[in-house]
Parts: C-alpha cells; structure tokens; sequence
C-alpha cells in the first residue's frame, strides 16, 4: 500500500473510531461502544505502525477538544477520568492487532484485548477505590462483547482484503 493510500485509509479508520464511539449501549460506568471494533480493523487494515499511528491521531483530536470520544465528549478529562485507562490502550491494541504472522495472529490480538483490560481496569481500579468493582463493572460485562467484535473485526477485514484492499 503505497503512502497516500495509508494516509487516507488512516484518516478514514481515525473518523470511524469517532463513529463508532457514538454508538452506545450504556450498561454502566464504561458503555458498550463500536470504538473498539474500529480499533481492532485499524490494527488489521494498517498493520501496527499505522493502526496505531490512527489511533493516537484519534486520541489526540478527543485530547484537544474534537467531540469525537463516546457520547460526543472530548478534552483532558476523559482520558484522565475512569475510563480513560481503555482509552489509552487504543494505540497499543490497533499496533498488537495489526501482526499478521499466522501462527502468531491470535495470540496478537488476544494479547491486545488482555492488555486493553489490564489498562482499562487499572485506571478504573484508581476511580473506584476498589479492584473488585472495577473488574465486575468495567471488565466482566464486555469480555463477550468484546471477542464477538474481535472476531467480527478479523472476519470485516477478511473480507476487505479479498475485495478491496488488494485492488491497485
């Protein structure tokens, strides 16, 4: 893929992270979202310089106060709040998803997702004053969800590959 190609798909995995940010099922203190889907597919698009390269881009436009973080929010409070510990693993999960050495590729992105609630907890863990109610609230309810996106992510980006993204 040659370099303007990646800049615009990069861009393009940088807005639907935004996007899907914005759909929400709201179970508690941390919302089931589309964000993270969009960050496994950045990852497996781009590879793992450029995922996660898409990733920071997408955290720092939320940083600087683009509306683009769940239920449109943005600034240094979000990724200084509760949740922002998920937040902050985009980039390494979309770098640890973009591997696709076969007999290692599940290991990757299973890393990823492990590495994403090791963060995400942690952070939440400082909120809550308690491991215990972080884990239940933050970590325990999308474990289902979220290797149904994984999984979802690798099937979209199969796809992808066989039709589009080997074209020109």
């Amino acid at each position: 893929m040659n370099r303007t190609r990646k800049l615009i798909i990069t861009a393009l995995m940088v807005s639907l992270t935004a996007v899907g940010a914005q759909i929400v099922i709201p179970i508690g203190s941390v919302p089931v979202t589309m964000q993270i889907f969009m960050v496994f597919l950045s990852g497996m698009i781009l590879g793992p310089v450029w995922g996660g390269m898409a990733q920071i881009v997408y955290l720092l436009l939320g940083l600087f106060g683009l509306p683009v973080f769940a239920m449109l929010t943005s600034g240094p409070g979000i990724l200084a709040g509760p949740t922002g510990g998920f937040l902050l693993a985009f980039p390494v999960v979309a770098f640890l998803t973009g591997f696709e050495k076969p007999k290692q590729v599940i290991l990757f992105r299973i890393t990823a997702l492990f590495l994403l609630y090791m963060l995400g907890w942690f952070r939440l863990a400082l909120f809550t004053g308690n491991g215990l109610t972080a884990l239940i609230t933050g970590v325990l309810p999308f474990i289902g969800f979220d290797f149904l996106k994984l999984w979802a992510a690798a099937f979209v980006y199969q796809q992808l590959k066989r039709r589009l993204l080997s074209v020109g």
